[in-house]
């Protein structure tokens, strides 16, 4: 009684089903059955919220890494490099020759070495009594790169030997060391580094025929 009761109001849903044969109309009334019963699994059963959870992205890695103390030498492959490392950009048309102490931090320009002392640069714990310019770009001529770095640190950037750069960076190292600057790769000079001029306790530059501008200088 219960199936023909059924296929009654299944008549009476579709019009058209009164037509069918016993079985089809069966399999209608499965179907139908089947999909009453899934709409109320729905309504009463509703699928959980998920907790939206903010997942924090990785950040990029600095090539900066952790700040190095003060007065620390920085080394690198190239000048690129020592420029990031220093947190340093080159210098805006309207800061092109203004004087290294009204310069903001985080710039690098150039400058003549037949120019630089160490009471210019303020090396040796002198804050520096002249004025002292940076330039925007190199002409071509043999210039020092500057750099007054994210801290406000000075770095003169020049080519030493292996040797010299693992003199320089010994921890144990007492006695002030004497090294010589080239300011272009020549020869075993090769090794780029960033030398912080508040170390420099001397600085002579000279221009040998056969090499160009070099500097000697003397280094806490």
């Amino acid at each position: 009684m219960a199936i023909v009761k059924w296929i009654e109001a299944l008549q009476k849903l579709v019009p058209w089903a009164a037509g069918l044969t016993l079985a089809p109309k069966l399999a209608i009334s499965l179907v139908i059955f089947g999909l009453a019963a899934l709409a109320l699994g729905l309504m009463w059963n509703p699928a959980p919220k998920r907790n939206q959870e903010v997942v924090a992205l990785p950040k990029r890695p600095s090539n900066q890494g952790p700040p190095q103390p003060l007065g620390s030498f920085v080394v690198g492959e190239s000048t690129d490099e020592i420029r990031n490392l220093n947190g340093v950009r080159e210098l805006q048309p309207l800061e092109d020759d203004l004087d290294i102490a009204r310069l903001p931090n985080g710039v690098f320009g150039f400058i003549p070495p037949w120019s630089i002392t160490t009471r210019r640069l303020g090396a040796g714990g002198d804050a520096g009594g002249e004025r002292i310019s940076l330039h925007k770009t190199n002409n071509g001529a043999t210039l020092v790169e500057l750099h007054k770095s994210s801290r406000g640190e000075i770095f003169v950037l020049a080519y030493v030997t292996e040797d010299i750069l693992t003199r320089l960076q010994n921890p144990t190292r007492e006695d002030p060391l004497d090294a010589t600057l080239f300011f272009a790769p020549y020869k075993g000079n090769d090794r780029l580094i960033g030398i912080p001029t508040r170390r420099l306790v001397a600085w002579e530059e000279r221009s040998p025929s056969e090499i160009g501008d070099i500097a000697d200088i003397r280094v806490r």
